[in-house]
């Protein structure tokens, strides 16, 4: 009996092993699934299949491979025959661009270059965004106040005519007078005047010779106002901030070219996301269509074609996504490139770099050299100098305040023609000089402006200081950020790598019938995810790299 049981147990077993393996060849011959190199050698010309390159080492990132042919429709990506001949079997990234231009709508104003590069979008910051503009107009401002201020120094004219017709004392007086202060705080002045008829005995002196009377004079302070008075303090300030306009320029253009940096990356990147989102699709639409003819012939399950039909539907979900992102990314670009009326110019998909520029190896750069030319180039230090060097004219003109008031005075007349009197006492030529004096004995207002002048520079010294130490920790987190989105480029471009053999060798497996459509999808799904990574990371650089410009003021 246990003999008998054995016995049919082996002949149960080996009969299940050969249909095991009859199921097997079967299926392959049924589906006659060549590996991607014989499809590939089936399909191009004889002299050509000893050049189809291997299908392990993958195209470039810019392209998935195109799909293999199987009993008269393509199922599975391999590298397309005609690219070996030396033709384009598929549209290439600058071709799916220009298509999806034609979608979204073409430019403004059509750019003078093509692809779009990050320095016309920088020149056209510099040259036409709309802040930069505004802060350049500030230059008019300043020069306004300037204008303003020297008009403290205007020549004055002075005139009056004054009139007696009628009363005891019937008389006239007329005095025209030039005054032009100069720039030791003084006056110089003259004056022609002419008086005449009956005057008070008190008023005596109003009364000219009938050629009238020329007087020229002049004050002077020989203490307080000597060295600065208010009248120059303002020309000081007015001088200064338009000193200081140069420095906001320069800050807002910096502050302008990152931010459109940040931009103009964004929308290179969204290009990208989309053209991998694009071809990760026509790969699962080209597999599509051998599917459902092997469904037709019954060498594959409904199923297999369900998966597929879903994944395409989750594709072009992504892809109407990555569109809307695309769009909105030229919509803000618009705001930094303007054509030359200044109106923006929204960026056509065909503008597109279709990839990065190769990022160079930040270990070049010294550091140490970039942090002494940000210190001295950075605006923000150069507007606290400024701003000090105002409150120093403040200081310098409080501490002037101390001082008394101590003029010296002088003034020269003469009358001409006949004498006003039998006396003759207007005819002689006059000379009048004096000292004027008087000062504040406590001089609080002076002490305290200059106490508060000097609470003001203290101020100023400390946040000179902390702006400093702040641009330095922003090169240096700028140039670690750059550092590390650099290393971080070669990790994902090898992660892209791995990914791509893994899809290719789930594609031969599907060839021999190890796998399915699901698994396809997984490996593919993975290859697009270390494709965003890689993009990610080179928008990461580019980002850090413009963040590091910004910091050492590199326009």
């Amino acid at each position: 009996m246990t003999w008998m049981s054995s016995l049919m147990l082996a002949v149960g077993l080996l009969l299940a092993v050969g249909c095991q393996s009859l199921s097997k060849d079967t299926t392959a011959e049924d589906l006659r699934i060549p590996t991607a190199q014989a499809a590939a050698d089936e399909l191009q010309p004889a002299d050509a299949k000893n050049t189809a390159p291997d299908a392990l080492n993958g195209p470039g990132i810019e392209q998935f491979p195109a799909p293999q042919q199987l009993n008269g429709a393509e199922i599975l990506p391999a590298i397309p025959p005609a690219a070996v001949a030396g033709e384009s079997a598929e549209p290439s990234p600058r071709e799916r661009l220009d298509v999806l231009a034609n979608e979204f709508g073409q430019p403004v104003d059509p750019l003078s270059q093509s692809p779009l590069d990050f320095q016309q979008v920088k020149v056209s910051v510099i040259e036409k965004f709309p802040l930069v503009q505004s802060v350049i107009q500030e230059a008019q401002v300043a020069a306004g106040r300037q204008r303003s201020a020297r008009g403290a120094f205007d020549v004055k004219l002075l005139a009056e005519s004054l009139n007696m017709p009628q009363g005891f004392y019937e008389n006239f007086r007329h005095r025209v007078k030039a005054e032009q202060a100069t720039w030791k705080g003084g006056t110089v002045y003259g004056q022609y005047r002419v008086g005449g008829g009956h005057f008070q005995p008190w008023y005596g002196e109003r009364d000219t010779n009938d050629g009238g009377e020329f007087k020229l004079g002049f004050v002077t302070p020989l203490l307080r106002g000597r060295a600065i008075d208010e009248r120059r303090a303002e020309i000081a300030r007015a001088d200064l901030s338009a000193e200081a306009v140069d420095p906001q320029v320069q800050r807002q253009i910096l502050e302008s070219v990152q931010l459109s940096a940040y931009i103009y990356w964004s929308w290179v990147a969204a290009g990208q996301i989309y053209l991998t989102t694009q071809e990760l699709l026509e790969v699962a639409e080209e597999r599509d269509r051998a599917i459902r003819r092997q469904v037709e012939l019954g060498n594959l399950g409904q199923t297999e074609q369900q998966q597929n039909e879903r994944l395409i539907a989750a594709r072009q979900a992504k892809l109407i996504e990555a569109e809307r992102k695309l769009q909105s990314a030229s919509i803000k670009l618009s705001l930094f490139l303007r054509d030359d009326n200044g109106e923006p110019i929204i960026p056509s998909p065909s503008d597109l770099p279709t990839k990065f520029p190769e990022p160079n190896d930040p270990r070049a750069i010294d550091l140490n050299s970039d942090v002494n030319l940000a210190l001295g180039q950075r605006p923000e230090l150069r507007e606290l100098q400024l701003a000090r060097r105002i409150v120093d004219v403040d200081l310098q003109l409080w501490e002037n305040e101390l001082l008394p008031n101590l003029h010296a005075v002088m003034e020269a007349s003469k009358d001409v023609g006949a004498p006003t009197s039998s006396k003759g006492d207007k005819t002689p030529f006059e000379l009048e000089a004096g000292l004027l004096f008087d000062v504040p004995l406590q001089r609080n207002k002076a002490l305290g402006k200059i106490q508060s002048t000097q609470g003001k520079l203290t101020q100023i010294a400390i946040k000179q200081q902390f702006t400093a130490d702040k641009i330095i920790t922003e090169v240096q987190d700028a140039y670690s950020a750059l550092m590390t989105a650099y290393d971080r480029i070669a990790i994902t471009r090898r992660n892209v790598e791995l990914a791509r053999l893994l899809v290719t060798a789930e594609y031969r497996s599907f060839e021999l019938g190890n796998s399915d459509v699901l698994r396809i999808a997984l490996q593919e799904g993975a290859e697009l995810d270390a494709r965003f990574l890689e993009i990610e990371a080179l928008l990461d650089y580019y980002l850090s790299l413009a963040e590091y410009q910004a910091a050492i003021a590199n326009k």
